[in-house]
């Protein structure tokens, strides 16, 4: 009697164990890599700043720069914006609030980026890539991918901090793309 009792507890111990483990798995491969399955090349396009943050000397462009030179450093091939429309596209919106006129008043900012690709629902209930285009169903632009950082800084650092949070985000997008793409992610 004490043996089976003492099997039934192991048994569930390895069984929650198991489980466990298997959920891991599962939490690990999730639709955020799998929706980068395929992507060996971006459109890039940056959001229009606001006009408080123009006026602090960061541009649009400047961001635009530094996610393609990321992009490329890292393999992926980036399409021009004549392009967009065929393929996938990374989406850089900054957000901000400025607290103040002053040169040392406080930044407050959220930069995210996204990948965005064409889609139909399927079933009602999916979404699946579109591949090839089916006669009266169009498709929706949807963010696949997406990730985020907010910070606050002082005015003098904005672009230091914008431009190391991009790098940092798309390298986080490299590393989940070389996932999906069963390639050996790099560090």
């Amino acid at each position: 009697m004490r043996q089976k009792i003492l099997f039934g507890i192991v048994f569930s111990i390895l069984t929650l164990a198991l489980e466990s483990g298997l959920s891991s798995v599962l939490a690990f491969t999730s639709s955020n890599v799998r929706s980068l399955t395929g992507i060996a090349s971006l459109s890039v396009l940056v959001e229009d700043l606001n006009s408080a943050i123009r006026n602090t000397g960061l541009r649009k462009e400047q961001l635009q720069a530094i996610a393609e030179q990321e992009l490329r450093k890292n393999g992926i091939t980036v399409r021009s914006s004549a392009d967009s429309g065929k393929g996938a596209l990374l989406y850089v919106r900054l957000s901000s609030v400025i607290g103040g006129e002053a040169k040392d008043a406080p930044i407050s900012f959220y930069l995210a980026v996204q990948v965005k690709q064409l889609a139909v629902l399927s079933n009602g209930v999916r979404v699946a890539k579109l591949t090839v285009a089916e006669p009266g169903v169009t498709p929706l632009l949807v963010t696949t991918w997406e990730n985020g950082t907010m910070a606050m800084v002082g005015r003098s650092d904005l672009f230091f901090y914008v431009q190391h949070t991009l790098v940092n985000l798309i390298g986080e997008l490299i590393r989940d793309q070389q996932e999906a793409n069963g390639l050996k992610p790099s560090n």
